[in-house]
């Protein structure tokens, strides 16, 4: 069963989220460096906005959505 969206994220929740999204981003970009290089800069995507701001307002899909297009080669 599927959580609830309207009821608040527990830290634990945060937490399982982080873990996929740095896992993923490890996987797309090989490094940390790398990863953190992309999550700093600002997306055209984003309207120019950076991905860390996406993922600090809690905006995960986005970011999700932007990883994977990010992992069929297209430059996001």
């Amino acid at each position: 069963m599927l959580p609830d969206p309207t009821l608040p994220i527990t830290t634990y929740q945060v937490r399982l989220i982080e873990m996929d999204l740095d896992q993923q981003l490890l996987e797309t970009f090989g490094s940390r460096e790398v990863a953190e290089a992309w999550l700093d800069a600002p997306n055209p995507v984003l309207a120019a906005q950076t991905p860390i701001s996406y993922l600090l307002r809690g905006d995960t899909a986005a970011i999700n959505r932007l990883l994977t297009i990010a992992e069929t080669g297209m430059p996001t």
